[in-house]
C-alpha cells in the first residue's frame, strides 16, 4: 500500500483511467451538502491565491485505488475502491468550468488546460473508456459521457437546456456550470488574470491523498471500513460491492449479471426512505432485511444485514452466486408487488390489511408464499392470516411477541411442499396463549356489540372493519370493491354524534350498529335532519350492503340489532377455522325490536335477588353458577352489591374471564355436598316456554369441573361432529327476571337458526333474540338433554 497526496494535475495528469466498478452505488452528491461546499472551497482558495500564490493545497479527502491487470495494449487502468464520488464530481467540476469558458468566448488556452484533465489522449486502444480519466458505474456512464464530451456551444447548451437524459450527474454539471458563469459576471478587471486563478486553483491548489494498493492488499476489507464525505455507505452498497467483489473474483461476467439481474435495482423507487419499526431505512435496506429472513428462516435486523449476507454467499461457487442474484432480483419484483399492491385482487387485499395494521413483520411470509404456494393455496393461507390478524386487532390482543411466532411459522413453511393453508390454519390454532391466540366468533362478536368500536380503532382500520362487514353481508364485487373509492370512503354514524348532547349515550353512537360507510361526506344538512332524511341519504349510496334496507324507525334497539348482523357478517367475511359456512343473515329491517327495557327499581332488584338465594338455598357450598342464569349482568352487579341483602347473603357475585359468576359460600349453615353419583340438581325457576319446551327435568348429575380456567376449541359444528350435539336440537333460555323464554334450533351446518336467521356463535344467536350481549354457552339449554351448552362443551373436552 502506497499513500501520497496528489494536486488535481498530478492525479489526472497522466494516460491512466480511473475504473468504478459497476458494483459500486450511482452517484448520489447533492448539491447543499457537497457541491455547494466544493464550490466555496474552490472560490476561497482563489481569494487566498491572489493574495499568496505559494499558499498550501485545500484537502479535499481521500481516495482508494486498487491494482488492476489490463492488456499490454490497453490504456493503463486502475480500479476505484473508495472515493468515486469525490474523483466523478471533479471531472463534472472541470468539465462544467470549461463549458462556461467555451460559451463565453474565453481564451481557448484556459478550456485546453482543462480538457487535458478530463480527457485522454491514446489513440490506440478500442476500449470503451480509453479516452476518459474516471469510467463511472453503469447507471452512470450515459450522463457522465455526454459531459465530459460536451465540446462546442451545441453540445453544451444542449446539456444545461436539458435535451440531454436528466440524471443527477447532469444536475451536477448544471450546477457549476451556472456558478461560473456568475463567477465571470462579478469579476470586475482584468478577466484573464482572474481566470489564471481559478484554473491555477484546479490544477494545483486541491489536493486529495490517494492510496494505491498492490495485489496483496484485500481491497473489500478497505472499502468496507471507508465512507464516502457526507454519505455513508449503507448496508446494500455493502452488500452489492461484496456479492459483485465475489462474482468477479469467480470469473464471471459481472457485467452482463449486473445487466441482466440487479440494474432494477439501481432506481428512485429504491432509495427511497421508508419506516421500519421506529428506524427509517432505504427500501432496498428493507427489502434486504425481509429477503434474509425469508431465505435463512431468521430475524435479520438492519446492524447485522451486511455481515448475515456474507455468512450466505461467501461459501457459494461462481454458479451459486449467480443464482443467488437472480433470486434476489425476483424477490425484489414480489416485494415490490406487496408495497403497491399490484397483484392478483385476492393477494391486493392481503397486501392492503398487512399496511393498514402495520404488520410488515409478516412480510417474508407473504414472499415465501406468493413464490412457492399454487393460487388456491395461497388464498386459503392468506385468508387464516388476514383473519387472525382482524381478530386480534379487533379485541386489541398484543402484538409484542409476533416477531418469534411469526418466525416459528416461517420455518415451518420453509419444510413444506404443499398445503401451506393448512400449515397457516394449525399454527395459528396451536397458540392459546395471550400473545398469539386466535379470537373465536363469541369473542370477536363480544367485542363488537359491547364496545364504542368507533373509538378503539384508527379510521382506516375502522374502514377496513366496515367493509368487511360489507363483504360479509354479500355484497357483490367482493375482492375488486375492499380498494373502490378507498381514497374518498368516510365513516357516518347513523344516529348522528351530536345526539349525545340530549342524553344519548356516546357508548351506544359509537357502537359498529351505528356505523356506516360512504363513497363522500353526507353533507352539513343531512346530518341534522330527521332519520326520515339522512334514511333517505344513506340508501342513495347502494355501493355498499351496511346502507341497504335500513328501517325507517332507528333507535337504540335496532342499533343493537344491527351490531349483532354486522358482527355476524364480520365473523363469515374473516372466518376463523370453528366458523361454519352460514347463510347470510339479513339487514336489519322495520321487525319489532327484541330488546326488553331493563326495570331497575330496588323492589326489582331485591326481587331478583330472593330468586338467587331460593335456587341455592339447597345447594352444596363452593357451587358456582353462571349469573346470565337469573340474567345479571355487569351493569346489575353494579345496583345489586349495593343492597343489604347482597352484602349479608351466602351467595357471592364473581368476576371471571369466563363472565360472571355466583357461588354459594360457606356463610350460615354449610350443607355436605352428596356423593355425584346421588346428586340431582334442583330444578330451574318455573318458565312458561314461548315455543313449549317440554317441561322442566331433572338435570343430569353435576360434574366438578376444574376451578382454573380451561380453553375449549369446541365449536357446534365440533359438537354436531362428535356427537354431543344432534342437528333439529331444540335450545331454549329463560330470562327469569321477565318470566319470558326463547328458542333456536340447531342447524345441521353448525348454525343456529334464531328467529329466522342463521348464527355462527351462540352469543350472537342469544344476544339477538334477548336484545343484549351476553354469554350464549351458559344461557342456552338444550331440550334434550336440560344441560347449557357449555356443560355439554366440557363434558366434550373430558373425552
Amino acid at each position: 500500500m502506497d499513500a501520497r497526496p496528489h494536486t488535481v494535475l498530478q492525479l489526472f495528469a497522466g494516460e491512466e483511467c480511473f475504473v468504478v466498478p459497476i458494483f459500486q452505488r450511482p452517484y448520489v452528491w447533492q448539491e447543499e451538502k457537497n457541491w455547494q461546499p466544493l464550490w466555496n472551497d474552490v472560490l476561497s482558495m482563489v481569494g487566498v491565491a491572489a493574495d499568496d500564490p505559494a499558499t498550501s493545497p485545500h484537502f479535499l479527502g481521500a481516495v482508494v485505488l486498487d491494482y488492476m491487470n489490463t492488456p499490454p495494449d490497453a490504456i493503463s487502468s486502475r480500479q476505484v475502491v473508495d472515493g468515486q464520488q469525490r474523483l466523478t464530481t471533479l471531472q463534472v467540476l472541470l468539465c462544467a468550468v470549461r463549458g462556461a469558458l467555451i460559451t463565453t468566448g474565453q481564451q481557448v488556452r484556459f478550456p485546453n488546460a482543462l480538457r487535458k484533465l478530463t480527457r485522454n489522449q491514446d489513440q490506440l486502444s478500442e476500449a470503451e473508456n480509453a479516452s476518459f480519466k474516471v469510467w463511472p458505474t453503469l447507471t452512470d456512464r450515459e450522463g457522465f459521457s455526454a459531459i465530459v464530451n460536451a465540446d462546442t456551444s451545441e453540445q453544451i447548451d444542449d446539456l444545461v437546456a436539458g435535451a440531454t437524459k436528466a440524471s443527477v450527474l447532469i444536475e451536477a454539471y448544471r450546477y457549476f456550470y451556472e456558478q461560473t458563469l456568475r463567477w465571470l459576471e462579478d469579476v470586475e478587471d482584468d478577466i484573464d488574470t482572474n481566470l489564471e486563478l481559478l484554473v491555477t486553483v484546479l490544477q494545483r491548489r486541491l489536493q486529495l491523498v490517494v492510496i494505491n494498493l498492490d495485489k496483496n492488499d484485500n481491497a473489500q476489507v478497505i472499502f468496507e471500513s471507508l465512507n464516502d464525505r457526507g454519505t455513508p455507505l449503507l448496508p446494500s452498497d455493502l452488500i452489492k460491492n461484496f456479492v459483485f467483489q465475489l462474482l468477479e473474483s469467480h470469473g464471471v461476467d459481472v457485467e452482463e449479471v449486473f445487466q441482466q439481474y440487479w440494474r432494477r435495482l439501481e432506481t428512485a423507487f429504491w432509495k427511497e426512505e421508508v419506516r421500519q419499526g421506529r428506524l427509517n431505512r432505504s427500501r432496498l435496506d428493507a427489502f434486504f432485511s425481509h429477503y434474509l429472513t425469508m431465505r435463512t428462516g431468521k430475524e435479520v435486523l438492519s446492524p447485522a444485514l451486511f455481515n448475515q449476507f456474507k455468512n450466505l454467499a461467501r461459501p457459494m461457487s461462481g454458479d451459486d452466486l449467480v443464482e443467488l442474484v437472480a433470486e434476489i432480483s425476483n424477490f425484489s419484483l414480489v416485494y415490490r408487488q406487496i408495497l403497491q399492491r399490484s397483484g392478483r385482487s385476492r393477494d391486493n387485499r392481503m397486501f392492503r390489511t398487512v399496511a393498514i395494521l402495520d404488520t410488515t413483520v409478516l412480510t417474508p411470509i407473504l414472499m415465501h408464499l406468493l413464490i412457492n404456494a399454487e393460487k388456491d393455496d395461497r388464498a386459503e393461507a392468506f385468508q387464516w392470516l388476514e383473519s387472525w390478524l382482524v381478530r386480534r386487532q379487533i379485541c386489541k390482543s398484543t402484538s409484542k411477541n409476533y416477531n418469534r411466532f411469526l418466525l416459528d411459522l416461517l420455518q415451518k413453511l420453509k419444510t413444506a411442499t404443499d398445503g401451506f393453508a393448512d400449515v397457516v390454519r394449525d399454527h395459528l390454532l396451536a397458540n392459546q396463549s395471550e400473545s398469539g391466540r386466535w379470537p373465536s366468533d363469541d369473542e370477536v362478536q363480544g367485542v363488537l356489540i359491547s364496545t364504542p368500536i368507533y373509538r378503539r380503532l384508527t379510521r382506516a382500520r375502522m374502514k377496513l372493519v366496515l367493509l368487511g362487514c360489507d363483504t360479509g353481508l354479500g355484497s357483490q364485487n367482493q375482492c375488486n370493491h375492499l380498494a373502490a373509492y378507498d381514497d374518498r370512503l368516510e365513516i357516518e354514524h347513523l344516529i348522528p354524534k351530536t345526539s349525545s348532547s340530549d342524553g344519548t349515550s356516546s357508548d351506544f353512537l359509537d357502537s359498529i350498529g351505528n356505523l356506516t360507510l360512504l363513497k363522500g361526506p353526507l353533507g352539513t344538512r343531512a346530518n341534522t335532519s330527521s332519520w326520515e332524511t339522512r334514511q333517505i341519504a344513506f340508501a342513495e349510496d347502494r355501493a355498499f350492503g351496511l346502507n341497504r334496507n335500513l328501517p325507517s324507525v332507528f333507535g337504540e334497539d335496532q342499533v343493537l340489532q344491527r351490531s349483532l348482523v354486522l358482527a355476524e357478517a364480520l365473523c363469515q367475511h374473516w372466518p376463523h377455522p370453528e366458523t361454519p359456512t352460514a347463510l347470510q343473515s339479513s339487514a336489519v329491517s322495520d321487525a319489532p325490536a327484541a330488546a326488553e327495557a331493563k326495570e331497575v327499581s330496588r323492589l326489582h332488584l331485591e326481587q331478583l335477588w330472593a330468586s338467587v338465594e331460593t335456587f341455592f338455598e339447597a345447594l352444596p357450598v363452593g357451587t358456582i353458577v353462571a349469573a346470565e342464569e337469573f340474567d345479571i349482568d355487569y351493569e346489575y352487579e353494579e345496583m345489586l352489591v349495593q343492597l343489604p341483602t347482597v352484602s349479608k347473603s351466602s351467595v357471592q357475585i364473581l368476576r371471571s374471564s369466563d363472565g360472571m359468576l355466583l357461588e354459594k359460600t360457606p356463610v350460615g349453615p354449610v350443607v355436605e355436598s352428596p356423593p355425584i353419583s346421588e346428586y340431582t340438581a334442583p330444578k330451574p325457576p318455573p318458565a312458561a316456554l314461548a315455543d313449549s319446551p317440554p317441561s322442566p327435568q331433572a338435570a343430569p348429575p353435576r360434574i366438578d369441573y376444574p376451578a382454573t380456567r380451561v380453553t375449549y376449541d369446541a365449536s357446534i359444528s365440533a359438537l354436531l361432529r362428535s356427537g354431543f350435539l344432534k342437528p333439529g336440537d331444540r335450545l331454549y333460555h329463560h330470562q327469569t327476571r321477565i318470566g319470558k323464554t326463547v328458542g333456536a334450533t340447531v342447524e345441521s351446518d353448525g348454525t343456529i337458526n334464531a328467529g329466522g336467521n342463521r348464527f355462527t356463535a351462540p352469543s350472537t344467536a342469544l344476544g339477538f333474540l334477548v336484545g343484549h350481549s351476553i354469554n350464549g354457552w351458559t344461557g342456552w339449554r338444550v331440550e334434550r338433554t336440560r344441560e347449557t351448552l357449555d356443560e355439554i362443551r366440557r363434558r366434550a373436552a373430558l373425552n
